[in-house]
């Protein structure tokens, strides 16, 4: 069989734009951390940012409790910063990541939140329970310590 030139430079020409096209693709980013993954990164990032902008670089995250039982991030302390991150490389979650305390704290603040609205600890537990797909009494656990029940 002979090629003619015509051929070949069909083929080279077909060559060429596969290699261009494999060289212009994009490498592939696999899969994304989901939405809550994103927003509990971006929490870190603006807790750490709040202490950064105080003039002693802490900052509080609970300051309506009793000062025994505050929680503080510090500037100069990146320690829970770090271990988030480490957790979250080797589990993909920052669930896990809870040693300082802050998602409880963050609950904490949803809770008084929603009561300042008007509603009762019972209103409230429940919806948070709803919102964070979680039971009644896993949400009550959560918050138990620092919300009280008070009388509605």
């Amino acid at each position: 069989m002979v090629k003619t030139r015509d051929s070949l430079t069909r083929r080279c020409w077909f060559f060429l734009r596969v290699i261009e096209c494999v060289m212009l693709r994009k490498p592939k980013t696999g899969r994304r951390a989901s939405e809550s993954e994103r927003l509990a990164a971006l929490e870190w990032v603006k807790l750490y940012r709040l202490a950064e902008a105080s003039h002693d670089g802490c900052h509080c995250l609970n300051p309506e409790d009793e000062p025994e039982c505050q929680t503080f991030i510090d500037v100069t302390n990146i320690e829970p910063l770090l271990r988030a991150l480490e957790e979250f490389g080797k589990y993909g979650t920052f669930e896990f990541v809870d040693s300082t305390g802050i998602k409880r704290m963050l609950l904490r603040d949803e809770l008084k939140r929603i009561r300042a609205g008007g509603k009762t600890y019972e209103f409230a537990i429940e919806e948070m329970a709803k919102k964070h797909n979680c039971s009644v009494s896993t949400m009550e656990r959560a918050v138990r310590s620092t919300a009280n029940r008070g009388t509605d």
